[in-house]
């Protein structure tokens, strides 16, 4: 049984059209039914009313019978058609959707439609009709088809649903090809050593302010309590603030008395050295640069750390993950990869402003346990301010991103209630004035190798801005196209504290992304731009097989034979390629295969044939793993019971194999 999905306080349970038993069904099934309990429109008719529960003019019209003389006219059978594609948005096993989506998602549906009309087809058979795809291509808005690309990559993997399918994945894939082929607006991809060692950073700034959050809390309850005795309560000093009063610290006081320093109170806490190391900087100490503010600084590092790690393994835009609340975590469980991880945040849902879901990795929730702490303290101080006027879900549930409510910091007061912000979205490039022990200058600049590895990937990256011995400059949205870069590559990352969740994230990523699971509704900017990822990173990986890495079983002759097609193209011409689903590489224990159709051997974990393929090509970079793999082998021989005929010989053709791979690797 299907229910409906729509976003809407108007959608009722008890009502007639709450729930459908299949797809397509009967004419007379009430899709629109208003607050008295009476039908608005049918399934059969030639248009659905859906004001009511828009709240807003809402119709659907099919093309039957225009409501408007310029409107589009479609045959019943491309009519019908476009009713099941839209049953399946408002009663599919997906997400939640605003009722003005529909008619978003309606408009290039329709225009589709119109088009195998006039050429007298169905839009179930427009698959057949290579030149009624140019003409469909041509029809949808050219701003926006990356965007319904998405959307029709979405039906085809609800195409058992439906009972058809529009458009196959390489049809669209060739569909976005003429949209996106741009790489010269690429941002640039981070080099491995420099994508580890920001991650590993912002990940020991995230650890350690979690394990001494307790001495940290009690730093800061004891501040606030110096304001509390020296004014009465954290309310009449801000009364006093916004009546002109000087915005003087009970420190300052004190330590101009004699008395305890803010120095003082960090050492007495045991967290001077965590100031010392993350905000002071090269030159100073907590006992030089004694403000309280250090503190609020400090908390500024944290969701700064905080944002760059989510950004890191989510893709996330810095806007996007200044809408993320405290709760935004979720775990979405799959029978294929397991438990995925997942950000949701908040957004309008609709197609424009995109369904705010973002695939992420376990470790994401150290950075959420550290932001969300920082951000309940302020949210604290936030609410002793009768100047700043804070929601009960901002105090509850807070934005990971906030600005400074201490009563020390200096920040522009907000009123929820007249819809202003309490949070704010950090820059990447502030780390040296926010965090400036965040990295060291050192580490960040480009080797010879970092700069190989980001023009095998960014061609067009600018080789004026980015030198050997220069501090590489480090974006939001570099962490977004890093993050799909070495999603949709293999062994680009290798850290071993990361392997587990850039593997895990990987399956992750390509089941949700790749493969468009519609009913968790992941974000559609995130999934194009992943797909594209795919495409330019197979691309790449068919340049690299003219190097020397790899070599065939069969002779260098064959191998020639073999790339001879790679050679005499262009990386946009191969990228082309793996869009429309011409070009296939596939990772092998030994290297790689090229076999665009079924492999009735595997290849993948049997290597018996590989040796004897002429479509196998083996990779150098593996053979300290084909080398483990003989070792494997000879013990499971040494194992294996006399008696056991087929594994024995099973074992004796994969050893022979992966001896024979060794031999072609060593050979000159």
């Amino acid at each position: 049984m299907l229910t409906l999905k729509l976003d809407s306080a108007l959608v009722a349970p008890d009502r007639a059209a709450h729930e459908l038993s299949e797809l397509p069904t009967e004419a007379d099934f009430p899709i629109s039914v208003d607050q008295n309990g009476d039908v608005v429109s049918r399934y059969g008719d030639p248009f659905w009313d859906l004001s009511w529960l828009a709240g807003h003019p809402l119709i659907l019209d099919f093309g039957i019978a225009p409501s408007r003389r310029d409107g589009i006219r479609l045959s019943a059978g491309n009519s019908a058609l476009l009713k099941r594609i839209m049953a399946y948005y408002m009663y599919g096993d997906r997400g939640t959707i605003v009722p003005k989506t529909l008619r978003t998602y309606l408009t290039p549906l329709r225009k589709l439609c119109r088009v195998c009309d006039d050429s007298g087809i169905l839009v179930s058979d427009l698959a057949r009709y290579p030149a009624v795809i140019e003409k469909a291509r041509d029809a949808l808005d050219g701003a926006k088809k990356a965007v319904y690309v998405s959307m029709l990559f979405e039906l085809y993997n609800v195409r058992e649903v439906l009972g058809f399918v529009i458009l196959s994945p390489g049809q669209l894939k060739e569909i976005l090809s003429s949209v996106q082929d741009t790489p010269s607006a690429q941002f640039p991809y981070i080099p491995p050593r420099l994508w580890v060692y920001q991650v590993s950073r912002c990940r020991q700034l995230l650890e350690e302010f979690n394990e001494r959050s307790e001495d940290i809390r009690a730093l800061y309850d004891y501040c606030l309590e110096l304001y509390r005795s020296r004014f009465g309560s954290l309310a009449e000093y801000y009364e006093w603030v916004s009546r002109g009063g000087y915005r003087e610290t009970p420190f300052q006081a004190s330590a101009n008395s004699g008395g305890m320093s803010f120095g003082d109170a960090a050492r007495m806490f045991g967290v001077a050295d965590v100031l010392d190391r993350w905000v002071t900087g090269d030159r100073s100490t907590v006992n030089t640069r004694s403000g309280v503010r250090l503190l609020s600084k400090y908390f500024g590092g944290v969701q700064l750390a905080g944002c760059i790690y989510l950004a890191s393994f989510s893709g996330m835009r810095a806007s996007e993950v200044a809408r993320l609340r405290a709760d935004c975590l979720t775990v979405d469980h799959d029978e294929r990869v397991g438990d995925i991880y997942l950000l949701r945040g908040a957004t309008s849902k609709t197609i424009e402003d995109d369904n705010a879901i973002w695939i992420t990795s376990p470790t994401s929730r150290i950075a959420i346990d550290a932001m969300a702490s920082v951000a309940r303290m302020r949210m604290m101080a936030a609410s002793a301010d009768p100047n700043c006027v804070v929601s009960e879900e901002d105090k509850n549930n807070p934005y990971l991103l906030t600005r400074s409510y201490e009563p020390w910091a200096v920040a522009r007061k907000v009123n929820a209630e007249r819809g202003e912000s309490i949070r704010k979205a950090l820059r990447y490039s502030e780390w040296r004035v926010r965090c400036p022990g965040l990295f060291a200058e050192d580490e960040i600049r480009l080797t010879a190798e970092d700069l190989q590895a980001a023009l095998a990937v960014t061609p067009s990256l600018n080789k004026e801005r980015y030198v050997v011995g220069r501090a590489w400059e480090f974006s939001m949205h570099q962490l977004r196209r890093t993050l799909n870069v070495n999603a949709t590559h293999s062994g680009l990352v290798s850290l071993p504290s990361l392997q587990y969740e850039m593997k895990h994230q990987t399956s992750a990523m390509s089941l949700y992304y790749g493969q468009g699971y519609g009913y968790v509704g992941v974000n559609r900017a995130m999934t194009t731009e992943f797909l594209e990822a795919m495409f330019q990173g197979l691309a790449l990986r068919a340049s690299s097989l003219l190097g020397e890495e790899f070599v065939s079983p069969l002779g260098a002759e064959h191998k020639d034979r073999v790339v001879e097609f790679i050679s005499q193209r262009s990386a946009r011409e191969l990228l082309s390629l793996a869009k429309k689903g011409q070009l296939s590489i596939r990772e092998t224990l030994l290297g790689v295969c090229l076999n665009r159709d079924y492999c009735p051997y595997g290849g993948i974990d049997h290597v018996a044939e590989c040796v004897r393929c002429d479509k196998a090509l083996f990779s150098r970079g593996k053979r300290d793993q084909v080398k483990q793999l003989c070792q494997v082998l000879t013990e499971s021989l040494r194992d294996a019971a006399p008696t056991d005929l087929l594994l024995n010989e099973a074992l004796h053709a994969q050893h022979g194999a992966a001896t024979r791979a060794l031999e072609v690797l060593d050979a000159k």
